[in-house]
């Protein structure tokens, strides 16, 4: 008799394992991705460049990116305690179509500039703006990955941030108990504000920085970051590199430290720049991450930091062999 109730148990503990391996779940590759940026974070009836159609997600998947970033402007669409039926419409195409193609989603809300300007005024906005994104994306698989909010600054300071992505978090999870959220480090997704990030035990978390350093020189003869006069700007010394690598150590260093996954989901550099230097800068920057194990998200697809023509339809493959290349599983 007592055989039979230790083989019973066995038997039932061997069944459990059993059911708990077949439920275990299971996250899409994260390494490589665009954004289709200068889209959707527009203001409504804004162009800024990029019209998303379906077509441009085969375009990425085929080039060898396993993800997209959309940056959205949602805030603009709120009213009344409700987002505008007929844009998340547009939406929820965009992203079903991205996931029917095995492309990973991740959601951003982009530009909420009132928030950055007056915290306390906005930030119910934001929460209720998550929690009508939570129960709207509640059923979605794996693919579908919330960030939730680019670039924090201004009013939003380190401590508030930390104050309100834990409430934010406390949200998505009463809906979304496994999806991954994107956290961003604080003052402009800046690398140094990384170890600044308070952050629940959650393993499901990842933490984002953003990365154009030097300015002056990713950004001259862009129109709309302020250095449209700016020109000649050199960078590829050995201090320039060195900078850089070091700079992603830090970052690779407090990742250990704190058990935390990092995507780099924002790094570019202007049409305008030199294009040997450009090329030189995106390859440095692309090989530093992934040297460190961190994702990356190229910003951005077709306008001013763009890699494909949406005219000619057709890549610039110096840039895009500088992103994708044959080893790293382009097809």
């Amino acid at each position: 008799m007592k055989l039979f109730k230790i083989t019973a148990s066995l038997l039932l503990i061997t069944l459990l394992a059993t059911v708990l391996s077949s439920c275990s779940v299971t996250y899409p590759p994260l390494a490589r991705g665009l954004n289709l940026g200068n889209s959707l974070e527009a203001k409504p009836g804004e162009d800024w460049g990029l019209t998303i159609k379906n077509e441009y997600f085969d375009i990425i998947k085929s080039a060898g990116f396993d993800h997209v970033r959309l940056p959205v402007r949602f805030n603009s669409y709120f009213k009344d305690g409700n987002l505008d039926e007929n844009f998340m419409q547009t939406l929820d195409g965009f992203i079903d179509y991205a996931i029917s193609k095995k492309l990973s989603v991740i959601l951003d809300f982009h530009h909420f500039d009132e928030l950055y300007s007056d915290a306390e005024k906005n930030e119910n906005d934001f929460y209720q703006i998550w929690q009508i994104l939570s129960n709207r994306y509640k059923k979605y698989n794996n693919y579908l990955i919330f960030e939730l909010l680019n670039e924090p600054r201004g009013t939003v300071s380190d401590e508030k941030w930390n104050k309100m992505l834990a409430h934010t978090i406390d949200i998505v999870r009463q809906t979304n108990r496994q999806r991954k959220i994107i956290v961003d480090a604080g003052f402009w997704s800046n690398w140094e504000h990384i170890e600044n990030l308070e952050l629940p035990k959650d393993d499901n978390i990842i933490v984002a920085f953003h990365y154009y350093n030097p300015q002056p020189f990713t950004f001259q003869g862009d129109p709309y970051n302020g250095y449209k006069d700016t020109r000649g700007v050199t960078w590829g010394s050995d201090d320039d590199k060195e900078y850089l690598n070091n700079s992603f150590a830090k970052v690779k260093e407090w990742a250990v430290k704190n058990n935390r996954d990092i995507i780099l989901n924002e790094f570019g550099a202007a049409k305008t720049v030199p294009e040997n230097l450009r090329q030189d800068w995106i390859n440095s920057v692309r090989q530093a991450a992934e040297n460190n194990g961190f994702a990356w998200t190229y910003w951005e697809f077709s306008t001013g930091f763009g890699i494909y023509d949406t005219q000619d339809n057709a890549w610039d493959e110096n840039i895009l062999n500088c992103l994708i290349i044959k080893e790293a599983g382009r097809h």
